[in-house]
């Protein structure tokens, strides 16, 4: 057995937190955005209004909203608990694997993830 097989689910639950926080972070990019007070089916003309085509998404949209619509956009996801919980995982490697925390730690540079996230 290797020095490291006894390790490997903690390994992989470091491996997996760092993945769940880049495709958190990533999917922050694409807010959910949604419009409360119910849309009209019909223009003044007695057209269906096909919403899709009116609300196309792109970074310099600008939409004409009928009166009475509000529209709500979802917040930013807070990653500490991802980085934390990450953190966490490596101590508990460390303590495994009789590796100095700071060693640890810079072995695999996860301190310069977030800054290759921007």
């Amino acid at each position: 057995m290797g020095e490291f097989e006894p390790h490997l689910d903690t390994i992989t639950r470091i491996n997996a937190g760092i993945l769940e926080r880049r495709v958190t972070s990533a999917m922050q990019a694409w807010r959910q955005r949604a419009l409360t007070g119910g849309l009209p089916q019909k223009d003044a003309e007695g057209n269906d209004i096909d919403w899709a085509s009116v609300f196309e998404p792109a970074p310099g949209a600008l939409w004409d909203i009928p009166a009475g619509i509000e529209l709500w956009e979802s917040d930013a996801t807070d990653i500490r608990p991802l980085l934390e919980g990450v953190k966490d995982d490596l101590r508990e490697l460390s303590e495994m694997s009789a590796t100095p925390f700071p060693r640890c730690f810079r072995v695999l540079r996860i301190s310069r993830l977030p800054a290759l996230l921007r």
